[in-house]
């Protein structure tokens, strides 16, 4: 593939990746591109496959990224809610679901707003997390939607100048988190799990 990948450029744009099917871009994939676009990506299934050097959901407009049922999306870097007047949502559901980065830091809600859910044993991983970074965003992680949860790998996630949340809404008996909670975020426990916050806080 080229070297930008717009799905949601000037309008509505969608793509869906399913039945084991590989879309590798080697540049920028951006997600609700410009102002007033939307995109949405659907990566589904095993084998099903996305994978980019750097992923922005939500750059200018509004960007989605739904991993399921064993989908897998692969990237150096990523950003979810880019500049003033957007949103970014990626959900990540599932058994084998996954967004892996290559050891590079991921911002949710940079200038706006960015929310990241994963559940059912859905996996995101990146060496540290920013959430929430600039003042007037907002940065949201779900860990789970009432279900099993999810699991996120990283060694850190510092809230920083906007509003930063973290929800865990699970159901299960003994759910270990392991990355270091730094900065200002709020933490609520929701669900009728117990979860083992095992990193510094």
């Amino acid at each position: 593939s080229g070297s930008f990948l717009y799905v949601g450029n000037s309008g509505t744009g969608v793509l869906n990746i399913q039945g084991g099917g590989t879309v590798n871009n080697v540049g920028i994939t951006d997600i609700g591109e410009n102002n007033g676009s939307n995109g949405t990506v659907t990566v589904d299934g095993t084998g099903s496959t996305l994978a980019s050097s750097v992923i922005s959901v939500g750059m200018w407009g509004t960007g989605t990224l739904n991993i399921t049922n064993g989908g897998s999306v692969i990237s150096e870097t990523g950003r979810i809610g880019g500049f003033s007047g957007t949103s970014g949502t990626v959900v990540i559901d599932g058994i084998g679901s996954s967004w892996i980065t290559d050891d590079m830091i991921v911002e949710i809600g940079t200038y706006d707003t960015g929310t990241l859910t994963v559940s059912n044993d859905g996996l995101f991983s990146a060496d540290a997390i920013i959430l929430a970074q600039s003042s007037g965003s907002n940065g949201t992680i779900n860990i789970g939607t009432g279900a099993g949860a999810g699991n996120i790998q990283t060694a850190t996630i510092d809230g920083q100048g906007g509003t930063a949340t973290i929800y865990f809404n699970h159901n299960e008996s003994a759910y270990s988190f392991a990355p270091e909670l730094t900065g200002n975020m709020a933490v609520y426990f929701i669900g009728s799990g117990t979860t083992i916050v095992t990193g510094a806080t």
